[in-house]
Parts: structure tokens; C-alpha cells; sequence
């Protein structure tokens, strides 16, 4: 059993960076990542770890955050 094992995490601008190495920590303890990114640019690193933390065995989903 993982520490995070059927828990939530929320990280904002996970896309790259810090926040996508917090995202893919708390997804190897086994928490559901729900994240955010900002610009356009970045939708496709997004998509990417959006597939990579979905491919750990965990639920995940990136959110595009707007001004």
C-alpha cells in the first residue's frame, strides 16, 4: 500500500518544472492528480504527463486555468 493510496492531489501550474515534478510524486504514492496549466504553449507538455501519470496507474487530468 502507497501513502497516498485513494487520495486527491490538486497541483497548479504542473505542466513543467516544479509543479510537474510534485504531480508525478504525489502519483507515485499513489494519489489521483488533478492539475493546472496556463499558457497555450504548454497544453502539449500537459497532454504528455497527463498520459504519463494515467500510465502509472493512477486517475489524472489537466485543467487549462484562464484569466
Amino acid at each position: 500500500m502507497k501513502l497516498l493510496d485513494g487520495k486527491v492531489a490538486i497541483v497548479t501550474g504542473a505542466a513543467r518544472g516544479i509543479g510537474e515534478g510534485v504531480a508525478i510524486k504525489f502519483a507515485e504514492q499513489g494519489a489521483h492528480v488533478a492539475f493546472t496549466y496556463v499558457s497555450d504553449g504548454s497544453k502539449e507538455k500537459a497532454a504528455a504527463l497527463e498520459a504519463k501519470l494515467q500510465g502509472m496507474g493512477v486517475k489524472a487530468k489537466a485543467y487549462a486555468a484562464t484569466k
